[in-house]
């Protein structure tokens, strides 16, 4: 369940492309991101929550960019998809309205077995 987590905590910074100090950290935009202000604000619609709340839990602990729940007003959605073939564990999407964080279950339920049995 280790590796899921790392993969949200990078693909947060991937969509942030954060570069992290001593004591702090910064967001570089790059003209496009989910960031609106200083927070994003998040509705969920996948299955795994641990890997979802890990990586929200370790960039709100970064303090630069607020990450929360939200059922309106969103700038990011979670959403789980399926391609046996593409060998991509999740990507995120800019979109105009809300962006998108998707986790593709093929690759994620390939890998959760592999760390139950190393457990």
């Amino acid at each position: 369940m280790v590796w899921i987590a790392l993969v949200t905590f990078s693909a947060f910074a991937a969509l942030l492309v954060v570069t992290v100090g001593v004591d702090s950290a910064s967001a570089h935009s790059l003209g496009y991101d989910s960031v609106d202000g200083r927070e994003i604000r998040y509705e969920d619609h996948t299955r795994y929550d641990d890997a979802r709340k890990f990586g929200v839990s370790q960039w709100n602990r970064l303090g630069s960019v607020s990450i929360r729940n939200e059922q309106s007003g969103t700038d990011l959605e979670f959403r789980d998809y399926k391609n046996c073939r593409d060998g991509v564990v999740g990507y995120w999407q800019w979109r105009s309205g809300v962006d998108l964080l998707s986790f593709n279950t093929c690759e994620f339920n390939r890998r959760e077995p592999q760390q139950t049995a190393g457990s």
